[in-house]
């Protein structure tokens, strides 16, 4: 019985056909070479267009194209090191700059694969295969855009699809502190191995894969903001846009800061002086309450009149809203409060020192010394209030040294560590705080001054424990008065 063939004749004709077709398009070609016999074969007429033999014996050093002049001379081999392969078979994709024949250069676009032994998963190279295409064309375009780059104000590079770069304009080298020379043929990840693992990373492999985006991220190792646009480039690889907005940055957190202390400034005093109100107004309300409910009573008597059953009532009615709308007010003060949080690592050495300075402005003959030995004195938490609260009590201390019987007017103010918190000693050599005044110390309307509100304190307290910190008397001396006070650490 004969054996019946599996080809399909007219399959096969017009497969021919297509290869037949592609050999003869001008500026491309397809190659075969063998790296054990040596033997190079190319087929197509960009053999002819490059001045390279149809056959020939070429070692795999000298490359697949000869008189290569980027960067890395040896890019074949180097592919062969970096290109994965799995089952023995690897493909690649690589753009290089060669001299033609008749002298001129071009960019060649060389796509394939390479078969490897299979006595291991990354065996020996033994074959190559693949097409080859001029795209001197397309490059004359980008070089057209890289012209117009150059004049642009922002930094512009280019990788290819390996993450090599591939150009770097004038403001880039300024602002990357590196020359072009330095950079093109250079992988990115290997000049900036940093921005590994960073949100910076997915941003730029997003882009490989075709997504276009805008992203600002501070640089640490320089402190500088960079905002970047990154796309998808017609060669394969990725163009990317930055700029310096180190200042703009800046500017806005300063703003914001000068927003976020002005709002402070306003709204605690405010908050607290509607909380005081009322908690004074919630007195009388609670003796009115009383009395009307002693005079509820004497609605029992049959021989009062109606009229004056109906205001005893409704007095009864009205002071019991009241109430109920002054306690829904101190609810929503203290929620509101707790929801203004502006919470960084800061450094509350610094922030003492200038509290000092404004402290010592404010009340010039005023002499105040510090001792910050604290080990750990990066905080956490809403630094705004924190000064603030701070500026209060060393304001407080500073008043205690206005009379003239004070001989020597004086504050000290030192830091310690705990195991997870900073303490402020302020002290100052005044007047002390009176007996009966120390145990209302810290509550609205409780002042050892005579034009005092008395403030200061009850803010200072309520700003210190809306920052998971507190404060407290810890006592007279001899002369004067000592407070402290604790804020939470950041984590290291």
């Amino acid at each position: 019985m004969p054996i019946e063939s599996d080809s399909n004749p007219t399959s096969d004709r017009d497969a021919m056909e297509l290869f037949r077709f592609a050999m003869e398009l001008p500026n491309s070609g397809m190659f075969d070479w063998n790296l054990e016999t040596e033997e190079l074969l190319f087929l197509g007429p960009i053999s002819d267009e490059l001045g390279i033999s149809r056959h020939s014996h070429r070692p795999l050093i000298e490359g697949l194209v000869p008189h290569v002049v980027e960067p890395h001379v040896n890019w074949l081999a180097e592919i062969l090191a970096r290109v994965p392969s799995f089952n023995g078979l690897a493909f690649f994709e690589r753009c290089i700059r060669c001299r033609a024949g008749n002298g001129k250069f071009v960019w060649l676009r060389i796509r394939g694969n390479i078969a490897f032994t299979d006595d291991s998963i990354r065996g020996r190279p033994i074959h190559i295969r693949g097409m080859m295409d001029d795209v001197t064309a397309l490059y004359e375009k980008v070089d057209q855009y890289h012209a117009i780059f150059e004049s642009i104000g922002e930094g512009v590079v280019s990788f290819d699809n390996e993450w090599r770069y591939v150009y770097v304009n004038k403001n880039a080298e300024k602002l990357l502190g590196r020359s072009s020379e330095h950079l093109i043929g250079r992988v990115f990840w290997e000049v900036f191995p940093e921005v590994m693992g960073s949100p910076l990373e997915k941003i730029f492999r997003d882009a490989m894969a075709g997504e276009h985006t805008y992203y600002e991220h501070l640089y640490e190792p320089w402190k500088r903001w960079f905002g970047n646009y990154c796309s998808k480039s017609p060669l394969g690889g990725v163009t990317v846009v930055f700029q310096d907005i180190t200042d703009k940055k800046l500017g806005e957190q300063a703003r914001l800061a000068a927003e976020h202390k002005a709002l402070v400034e306003q709204t605690s005093v405010a908050a607290q002086t509607v909380a005081a109100l009322a908690h004074e107004l919630n007195q009388p309300l609670m003796v009115l309450e009383a009395n009307t409910s002693s005079l509820t009573h004497l609605l029992k008597d049959a021989d009062l009149k109606r009229e004056v059953r109906h205001i005893i009532l409704e007095n009864e009615r009205q002071t019991k809203r009241a109430s109920d709308i002054f306690r829904d007010l101190l609810g929503k003060i203290s929620s509101w409060r707790h929801s203004q949080r502006v919470e960084t690592d800061y450094d509350i050495h610094a922030l003492i020192e200038a509290c000092t300075r404004g402290t010592m402005t404010r009340f010039p003959d005023a002499r105040i010394h510090l001792e910050l030995k604290a080990t750990r004195h990066q905080a956490f938490g809403d630094q705004v209030k924190i000064e603030k609260a701070l500026m209060n009590v060393l304001a407080n201390a500073a008043e205690s040294l206005e009379p003239q019987s004070v001989k020597f007017p004086e504050i000290y103010v030192f830091t310690s560590n705990t195991q997870s918190k900073l303490n402020i000693h302020v002290s100052d050599t005044g007047t002390g705080v009176k007996e009966e005044v120390q145990a209302a110390l810290f509550t609205e309307f409780a002042s050892t001054k005579t034009n005092g509100l008395g403030l200061g304190l009850s803010i200072a307290r309520s700003l210190f424990e809306d920052q998971g910190g507190k404060i407290w008397f810890h006592g007279n001396l001899n002369p004067g008065a000592e407070f402290r006070m604790q804020v939470p650490l950041s984590n290291d």
